[in-house]
């Protein structure tokens, strides 16, 4: 993706707007939703969180966005397993990729318990199921 073009290499506003199609993409119909979101620091006068809940909420047409937080990811357990998910998330990315010369035995085991516990052979592919969202963005749009 061209991010000098689309968002004047300003990274923040790729971190908003990925936020918020991301969000916009996976919450159901039914759903309200609160986003815990790891801290990536703002530039002066940001505001992400109301940014985040507008867009949403917007882009959607109801209120699905209830509430909006960044937290630093060291400091709470469910950003670090969420870390944890997604590195083993990534990973199988990379390795279908073939980026990977030399995989680590731990973390394909990793990935293997991953795909055992969401039912999947691979998480390279677009799939929903009522436990798991797996949206691949392109950037090529």
């Amino acid at each position: 993706m061209d991010f000098e073009r689309y968002f004047s290499n300003n990274f923040f506003r790729v971190y908003e707007s990925f936020s918020a199609q991301l969000l916009r993409a996976c919450v159901n119909k039914s759903e309200q939703t609160v986003l815990l979101a790891d801290y990536y620091p703002p530039p002066k006068g940001s505001s992400f969180e109301n940014n985040i809940k507008r867009r949403v909420n917007v882009g959607l047409k109801r209120d699905a966005l209830l509430v909006s937080c960044r937290l630093d990811s060291k400091s709470t357990d469910l950003l670090q397993l969420c870390d944890l998910i997604l590195g083993a998330i990534s990973y199988d990315l990379k390795l279908s990729d073939r980026l990977i010369d030399k995989p680590s035995e731990l973390n394909k085991d990793l990935l293997k318990y991953f795909k055992i516990l969401a039912k999947i052979a691979s998480f390279s592919q677009n799939q929903k199921t009522d436990k798991l969202n797996v949206l691949h963005f392109s950037g090529k749009s």
